[in-house]
C-alpha cells in the first residue's frame, strides 16, 4: 500500500461520521473527478482500492449510481470510476443540473470542519503524497484551470496556500514543504500520517546531524594523521642525523611523545607533557622541529 493509499484509508476511517462531514467529502471527491462525458463523471486511477472506496463513498452518501471498469493503459491496468447522471447528483450541492461546475459552492461549506472534509474528498479524487522517507511532496491534479483556481483560493482561505504549476498541459497545485504537508494531512483527518511524517522528519534531522558530525570528525582525524606523519618524518630526519638529542629537552620531549603517539591530537599530546602544555604550545614546538629538520641546523 502506497503512502497516498494509507492517507486515503485513514481519511475514510476518520470521516465515517457524521453525515454532513461525509457529504462534504463526497462533494469534494465528485466535483474533482477527472472529466465529464455528457451526463457522466469519470475518474481514472491505477489503484483498484481507490476506485472501490470512491464508489462506496458516492453510493452510500449521495445515492449515486457508480460503476467501475477495468481499462488498459500501458503495462498495468487502470480503473474508470463512472458516476451516472452526475448533473443530478451535483445539483444536491446547489448547481444547476445542466451546467458544468467550475467553482466551489462555499455557502454549503460553513466552518473549518466541513471545508477540511471537502478538501479530504478532493484529495481522494485528484491528490497524492509521497512517502516522507523518499521526499516531501503533496499535490492536487484538478481537472480544469477554473477548478484549480477555486481550490487554490479555498486553500488560501484555510491558510494553507500551495504553489501552482502544470504537467502535460494540466494545472497542478503542490507543496514540498514538510510543515505544509503536515497541516494538510491533519486537515484531511489523517492524523496518523501527519505524525508519521513528523517522526520521519525528526529521524532525518538526527541522522543528518550525526552524519555531519561524523564527517567533521573524519576530516579532523584525517588532518591529525596527515600532520602527525609529516611531523614524524621530520623527527626521523633529526634522529637519523644524530641531531635530536642535541636539541633542548623540551623539544626532545615533544618529539618522543609524537613518535610514540601518532594518533593523538595536539591537545592530547599537551596533556602528556610534564608540565602539561597547551595545544598552541605543542604546535609551536613541533613546527620548530620541522623547520630544524628541513634546515639541517641545530637549535641555537
Amino acid at each position: 500500500m502506497s503512502f497516498s493509499e494509507q492517507v486515503r484509508y485513514e481519511i475514510s476511517e476518520k470521516n465515517a461520521t457524521p453525515e454532513d462531514i461525509r457529504a462534504a467529502m463526497a462533494y469534494g471527491c465528485l466535483l474533482f473527478f477527472y472529466e465529464r462525458r455528457g451526463e457522466e463523471g469519470v475518474l481514472i486511477t491505477r489503484s483498484q482500492t481507490k476506485a472501490k472506496e470512491i464508489r462506496a463513498l458516492l453510493c452510500e452518501v449521495l445515492a449515486a449510481e457508480v460503476e467501475i471498469f477495468e481499462i488498459h493503459r500501458g503495462k498495468s491496468p487502470a480503473y474508470e470510476v463512472v458516476c451516472r447522471d452526475v448533473g443530478r447528483v451535483l445539483s444536491l450541492f446547489g448547481y444547476p443540473k445542466e451546467m458544468l461546475p467550475e467553482y466551489i459552492n462555499l455557502r454549503i461549506l460553513k466552518g473549518t470542519e466541513l471545508r477540511n472534509a471537502f478538501l479530504a474528498g478532493v484529495f481522494y479524487a485528484c491528490g497524492s503524497v509521497n512517502d516522507p522517507e523518499k521526499g516531501y511532496h503533496l499535490e492536487f491534479d484538478p481537472p480544469s484551470d477554473k477548478l484549480c483556481d477555486a481550490l487554490a483560493n479555498l486553500l488560501k482561505k484555510q491558510e494553507m496556500p500551495l504553489r501552482r504549476s502544470q504537467r502535460r498541459g494540466r494545472p497542478l497545485l503542490y507543496t514540498k514543504e514538510s510543515t505544509r504537508i503536515e497541516e494538510l494531512l491533519a486537515a484531511f483527518g489523517a492524523s496518523k500520517a501527519a505524525i508519521y511524517l513528523m517522526e520521519t522528519q525528526v529521524e532525518k534531522a538526527v541522522k543528518n546531524n550525526i552524519n555531519r558530525r561524523n564527517n567533521c570528525d573524519t576530516a579532523n582525524i584525517g588532518k591529525t594523521m596527515d600532520a602527525s606523519l609529516r611531523q614524524n618524518e621530520s623527527i626521523k630526519k633529526l634522529m637519523e642525523s644524530d641531531r635530536l638529542y642535541d636539541l633542548p629537552e623540551e623539544l626532545q620531549q615533544v618529539a618522543l611523545l609524537r613518535m610514540a603517539n601518532p594518533e593523538l591530537s595536539l591537545a592530547e599530546l599537551g596533556k602528556l607533557l610534564m608540565p602539561p602544555l597547551s595545544r598552541s604550545g605543542v604546535n609551536h614546538r613541533l613546527q620548530k622541529l620541522e623547520k630544524l629538520a628541513e634546515s639541517g641546523e641545530l637549535e641555537g
